[in-house]
């Protein structure tokens, strides 16, 4: 277990060496308290002893969610998720990215909020160069899908955002040899008098 209480959501990946990285999410406290949760990561050896395990607490210190795990060529995580901000009007949720290098140092994080301040993921790729890709809904009028694209250090390279017509999720991403990306979803369909971003 990542903490004494809940530990859910989790996902694995291997790196080249056969060492196994588990990432979720992890209440901080008792559920009969405000039911903080943060984005928790591990790394075990083939055999399964831990050697490292770490957590992140998001900006706002509450809720705070693990989507999806990559590992790159080099044994670098990445992990994507939701984490709670606070904004004039309470608290939304933005995407946030985290990558690891194999020593478990958190490298860098980065957050992208589109024009709604509801934002949350639901795949992430990683390419050969190490460049992070992560793709969700985000609202704008209606949910629409986003996808960002993060080079190696962490800097945003572009954003696209794709409105078809009332309510969009992207639910995978996949990029070829080339860097050509893929993502592919839901998309409802636009009547009379519906708004588009």
């Amino acid at each position: 277990s990542l903490t004494p209480n809940a530990d859910y959501h989790a996902m694995v990946a291997l790196d080249g060496a056969g060492n196994v990285f588990v990432a979720g999410t992890s209440h901080r406290e008792s559920f009969t308290q405000n039911g903080n949760t943060d984005i928790t990561i591990f790394k075990t050896d083939p055999n399964g002893n831990r050697i490292w395990s770490r957590a992140f607490n998001g900006p706002g210190n509450y809720k705070d969610g693990a989507i999806d795990l990559k590992v790159d060529a080099a044994g670098n995580a990445y992990v994507a998720g939701f984490a709670t901000v606070s904004t004039a009007g309470g608290a939304d949720y933005d995407y946030v990215v985290l990558k690891y290098a194999p020593n478990g140092t958190l490298l860098w994080s980065r957050y992208y909020s589109g024009p709604g301040g509801f934002d949350t993921p639901t795949a992430l790729a990683v390419d050969a160069a190490g460049n992070a890709y992560v793709t969700g809904y985000s609202w704008g009028n209606f949910a629409n899908y986003a996808t960002v694209k993060y080079d190696t250090n962490g800097n945003e390279a572009w954003v696209r955002r794709y409105a078809g017509g009332f309510g969009e999720l992207a639910t995978h991403i996949t990029v070829d040899d080339a860097g050509n990306v893929f993502v592919t979803g839901s998309s409802g369909h636009s009547v009379a008098g519906d708004a588009e971003d």
